[in-house]
């Protein structure tokens, strides 16, 4: 008979009960197994639960049968065989109850070299030195103090803190990026209250000497789509081969930072954000000199010579000549030898502009996976009437390859934009709104905030209850200690005002003077700054003059994010832009899109023009890869934000009869909708993004606030709410009889 056990790490042994359940608690920790297994079978563990408004899954068994532990009863399962790679085979072959409860933890201490430490004691880091500190606690039942594991420990630190927990060791890290005083704080997962803090002041200790390793020949090759660009060389350490190594001396020196000067950036540049290191461009050499922070003085050159993988030999298209009418769209068939070249791409240029476009898209079938073949799409779109000759030079000179050429012939369409708006506008905010609240139930929780926020915006109901819920996980989050950042007080200032709250005095604290006074802001990314000016204008809110932060001072940080070429707004500096950055930028900008602000009015216009640019034939945007109703989203908000009408074509934002607002449909499904075309699986952000995207076109059309104008919003009385849930439970009482 197959039997179940869990097996402690101490070979302490757990059997199943009477109801066919094993009991655990926060702290233990192992292994489950099942005895009496034939030979001809492998075990599949499989414990875990969907997350709520998310394609991931919370894991309580692993498959291997490892044990994590969340508090809660479920069912487990264990197959024969694999379910994920044999759906049809495997077969279930043992369940059980997994049944985890607190452990009672009453009392947490932290020891440091051996010795017990709390805020009152000093601990000193030698630079980035990293320290380890062992937690025992005290657990009812158990009268001495015991090791807790760290399953059952969260840890936090202040701003320049560095804890993390190392489960092989059972200690917990912490270091500081700088040399100042730093927090560090332990608590139970089961109940926050229970918990440990201590400081730790930090030494600065100087760069000697810096010595760079990397590869003096890089094969170009892998795509990453998120970014548009190939994979460069990076400081990962899993590609000891295609990566590159900076050692300092001494190895704990406080100010590890370098400096990257391309001198060739038409062949390669160093990209600091997201750690996408040296990026090349296309084949050539490129030199930078890297400089270290802390120490000017120290310097390095570094060559690298970018080969493509698979060169281009020869290319052809399989006809000369094209027909199409205008904003019409097709794919060139251009075959290249090898099948599999690098780099298939094109330097495109026309006899006459204005008529035909061919973009060159790099996609993946599986964005997720940069090692996955590439395909390139060459799509030829039609904008203008005309006739036109398109010649292609291949981005690849490695062999010399000739240019490619054929003409285009573009004809009027008759199209006009005729929306049904009950299709496209009510009914898919309706669907937007049912999946949004039927994910949300029993996750009332901070970090919930754009469902909450898409839902009573656009006019639907949440229940009293769970909204309470949500408000008092956020005063809990406010006043844990931990880091939170602009954009974190942004969610909570929208949801929170749309549930009529009083968002300048959260059980005494206040939201918008977080915003305007927090530190070092201009070191974060652009849509730290946009999402703090929109937050600062949800109801217009005034900012003393002793602010860290007013609104002119924003205004300059955000613009300094636009790329001065083709417009756009980049994220962590002007270079690098994304259609999503520049809606979302175009969105904290449209109340000073005016006379009043020559340089936003300046801005803006480039920035609609790179959006007009960047929009596909049908109605939409390609990003990440894909086609991203996410992206659209947000350039419809943007526009319709400060009042440009998305289906006027004198706006430059139809394609014929193809429009942002039907694009949207595009991505709905059965339940919800998806932030990439052709995926099957429906996701939180899609959903929330395409919903209040709507809504604010429907605001638009209806001559409303726009979306994120919460002036409409009235603070609502707790005590009236309070009287009314009241009331609510007299009627049920009065009910029985």
């Amino acid at each position: 008979k197959l039997t179940v056990i869990f097996r402690h790490k101490d070979g302490r042994i757990v059997e199943l009960d009477k109801d066919n359940t094993i009991n655990l608690s926060m702290i233990d920790e192992g292994s489950f197994e099942l005895e009496n297994v034939p030979d001809n079978i492998t075990p599949y563990w499989d414990c875990k639960e969907e997350k709520e408004g998310d394609t991931s899954y919370t894991v309580h068994i692993s498959s291997g049968g490892y044990f994590y532990p969340y508090i809660g009863k479920r069912t487990a399962k264990i197959y024969d065989k694999n379910p994920m790679l044999y759906p049809e085979q495997a077969k279930v072959i043992a369940t059980f109850e997994l049944n985890v409860t607190p452990a009672n933890i009453k009392e947490l201490v932290a020891y440091v070299d051996g010795k017990p430490v709390d805020e009152n004691t000093t601990i000193y880091l030698n630079g980035i030195e990293t320290k380890q500190a062992t937690i025992k606690g005290k657990v009812e039942g158990i009268s001495s103090y015991i090791t807790i594991p760290n399953q059952a420990l969260d840890v936090s630190a202040s701003e320049n803190g560095v804890i993390y927990k190392d489960y092989e060791k059972n200690v917990i890290d912490f270091s500081s990026e700088t040399n100042d005083t730093n927090k560090y704080t332990i608590s139970a997962i089961e109940n926050s209250d229970v918990k440990v803090s201590f400081k730790a002041t930090s030494k600065k200790v100087a760069v000697e000497s810096m010595t760079i390793d990397y590869p003096k020949v890089f094969y170009i090759d892998r795509w990453n789509a998120l970014g548009d660009q190939y994979v460069g060389i990076t400081s990962s350490p899993f590609d000891k081969d295609n990566c590159y190594e900076i050692t300092f001396k001494p190895y704990n020196a406080t100010n590890k930072k370098v400096q990257w000067v391309a001198h060739n950036p038409e062949v390669a540049e160093f990209q600091y954000a997201y750690g996408n290191g040296i990026v090349p461009k296309k084949a050539g050499t490129a030199r930078f000199t890297v400089t270290s922070e802390d120490n000017p003085e120290i310097t390095q050159d570094v060559t690298i010579e970018f080969k493509y993988k698979n060169p281009i030999e020869s290319i052809s298209l399989e006809k000369d000549n094209y027909k199409l009418k205008k904003y019409d769209s097709i794919d060139l068939n251009i075959n290249t030898v090898p099948e599999n070249a690098t780099e298939q791409r094109f330097n495109w240029s026309y006899s006459k502009d204005g008529i035909v476009k061919v973009v060159d898209k790099v996609i993946r079938e599986d964005t997720s996976n940069v090692n996955n073949p590439l395909i390139t799409k060459h799509t030829l779109s039609a904008n203008g009437v005309g006739t036109v000759t398109v010649t292609g030079t291949p981005m690849d000179e490695t062999n010399s390859v000739k240019p490619i050429q054929f003409t285009v012939t573009v004809t009027e369409n008759e199209g006009s934009v005729d929306l049904d708006f009950d299709k496209y506008v009510t009914q898919n905010i309706n669907h937007s709104i049912d999946y949004l609240t039927e994910t949300l139930k029993g996750n009332y929780m901070y970090g919930s905030e754009w469902s909450i926020f898409t839902i009573l915006r656009a006019g639907g109901k949440l229940d009293e209850v769970d909204l309470n819920k949500y408000y008092n996980s956020v005063v809990d989050e406010l006043h844990s200690g931990g880091r939170i950042v602009p954009t974190d007080y942004f969610r909570m200032i929208l949801t929170l005002t749309v549930m009529g709250k009083d968002v300048t005095n959260i059980e005494g604290v206040n939201l918008i003077e977080k915003l305007y006074n927090y530190p070092n802001l201009d070191n974060f990314s652009s849509n730290m700054m946009t999402f703090t000016l929109i937050g600062l204008d949800t109801k217009k809110y005034e900012i003393p003059e002793d602010a860290l932060w007013d609104r002119d001072k924003l205004i300059e940080k955000i613009l300094s994010f636009q790329n001065k070429d083709n417009g756009g707004f980049g994220l962590s500096d002007n270079k690098s832009v994304s259609i999503d950055i520049t809606a979302m930028t175009l969105q904290g900008l449209a109340p000073y899109n005016n006379e009043n602000y020559p340089e936003v009015q300046k801005a803006f216009d480039k920035a609609l023009d790179y959006l007009k640019d960047q929009m596909q034939n049908d109605g939409g945007y390609f990003v990440e890869g894909a086609d991203n109703g996410c992206s659209a989203a947000q350039v419809l908000t943007a526009l319709t934000s400060v009042g440009i009408d998305p289906l006027n074509s004198d706006n430059g934002f139809t394609k014929g009869e193809k429009n942002l607002v039907s694009k949207l449909n595009d991505f709905k499904l059965e339940s919800g909708f998806t932030t990439f075309g052709g995926n099957k699986n429906p996701d939180g952000m899609a959903s929330s993004q395409i919903g209040y995207a709507l809504d604010s076109y429907k605001r638009f059309v209806n001559n409303e606030n726009a979306l994120y104008d919460l002036t409409d919003v009235k603070v609502i009385d707790q005590n009236e709410i309070d009287k009314e849930m009241a009331n609510n439970v007299i009627n049920l009482i009065n009910q029985i009889g």
